[in-house]
């Protein structure tokens, strides 16, 4: 999407996500003044002036563009996290402004904390005066700056991460361990998980990982999520599908599938675990044979209907009561596409997409908005029920706030003597000697 013209239209939206798009123009997003996050990641974007038309700003994402000049950011007073890595930041952005920006509290990320020491913090422009009560005095002070209201309260959340890439025996791949960090970068730093990642495992040290899941006490609303990147293979004998790990043996070597773990292995194990909330995903070949119903048909089945959401407040207090064993896969029984290398594969990067919408303006996001994310994946992504599930289950990430409450960290007070030699008292102190 490169003409952003037609979101001029849109001026009550308070999200917006355009990471990847190959943006350059932004100036129509001056319009959006209703806009608290915004994400410009991965674009070609050098001016940014349209931002500073955005008041109600909290959170931009600006990494990996072309942005030397952040002199548009300096007047956003409910700014509270800004994203520059990859940038070409000017000698003034890295002396002045962000060191300036670090002082009124703003969380400024992907650049070094050595800065030079900020200058006095740039106040905003001020309103037109007004005559204040006491003859010969007159007083600016900027606006309040609005309060934002406190997020929901975060839910304790765990993952397991696995990306495979190098194989011994089979095909390597070139996109599971980028994929699997990219996803536990996310997942630890947007929604505050709890994260593990083997990259390039064995199946001992997977099975490890996955049983020492069984020994964990986990708490009555925490919930788990595994994400699984790498080799998938379908015995059509036995109808039974299996994911490969490092070490797997060729296929020719190990007719009975061995030194693979099967799909049902991994299903049972995380039906059976102490924890109310689990979700899998899986982007593999033959990953929809997780399901048994997929895996015995001749063909590949249908999605079930979508579910219908319910406000997202009530979601947190209501829908967590139902234990929740769902899964996603990459594709039904069929070979799914790795990627063009350093791109993600197709799955993995709507996958992707959907964690960095940092849940949308409540920043909540829910199993039912990753699942439209990958709708318009080829082939089609699936998702089910795994034994145990109840009806109404889901599973939610909560992303981290982006600020308790924002209130000013500065104001200004100017004050006009008339005459010029008046005595000025602040807070009725003494006379200066």
């Amino acid at each position: 999407m490169s003409d952003l013209s037609p979101l001029a239209r849109l001026s009550k939206l308070g999200f917006l996500a355009l990471n990847g798009s190959r943006i350059s123009d932004i100036a129509p997003l001056a319009f959006l003044t209703d806009l608290g996050v915004l994400n410009l990641r991965g674009n070609m974007i050098r001016d940014i002036s349209a931002l500073a038309a955005l008041s109600n700003l909290s959170l931009v994402d600006l990494d990996d563009n072309d942005i030397g000049d952040i002199a548009p950011l300096m007047g956003l007073l409910r700014l509270t996290e800004v994203r520059l890595a990859k940038n070409p930041l000017g000698e003034r952005a890295l002396r002045d402004h962000i060191p300036a920006l670090r002082a009124r509290g703003v969380n400024v990320t992907g650049v070094g904390p050595d800065a030079v020491a900020a200058p006095p913090t740039p106040e905003p422009e001020p309103p037109a005066t007004q005559p204040d009560a006491t003859p010969g005095l007159s007083a600016i002070v900027p606006p309040p700056v609005p309060r934002v209201p406190p997020p929901p309260n975060a839910v304790p959340s765990s993952a397991l991460i696995v990306g495979i890439g190098a194989y011994d025996h089979h095909a390597d791949l070139v996109n599971p361990t980028f994929d699997a960090q990219s996803v536990e970068k996310e997942l630890r730093e947007v929604f505050r998980c709890d994260t593990t990642t083997l990259l390039d495992a064995t199946k001992v040290e997977f099975l490890t990982a996955l049983h020492g899941l069984a020994d964990r006490d986990f708490a009555d609303d925490e919930q788990l999520l595994v994400f699984f990147s790498g080799h998938g293979y379908f015995d059509e004998r036995i109808r039974r599908g299996y994911l490969a790990f490092k070490d797997s043996a060729p296929l020719e070597d190990d007719p009975f599938m061995q030194s693979f773990v099967s799909h049902e292995d991994v299903r049972v194990l995380l039906e059976r675990l102490d924890c109310n909330h689990v979700l899998l995903v899986v982007d593999s070949c033959f990953s929809g044979t997780l399901d048994p119903m997929v895996a015995m048909a001749p063909g590949a089945r249908a999605i079930d209907s979508a579910y219908g959401l319910i406000p997202k407040a009530e979601y947190i207090r209501r829908k967590l009561q139902y234990r929740t064993r769902r899964y996603i896969t990459a594709g039904g029984k069929e070979y799914v596409p790795d990627g063009r290398p350093g791109q993600h594969s197709p799955f993995a990067r709507q996958f992707l997409a959907a964690l960095r919408t940092f849940g949308g303006s409540d920043g909540i996001l829910t199993l039912e908005e990753i699942v439209l994310h990958l709708e318009r994946v080829d082939p089609q992504p699936r998702t089910g029920e795994l034994f145990g599930n109840e009806p109404g289950s889901s599973f939610v990430l909560v992303a981290r706030p982006i600020a308790e409450e924002a209130s000013p960290k500065f104001a200004s007070l100017v004050v006009a003597v008339s005459p010029p030699d008046a005595e000025v008292r602040i807070g009725g102190g003494p006379p200066a000697a």
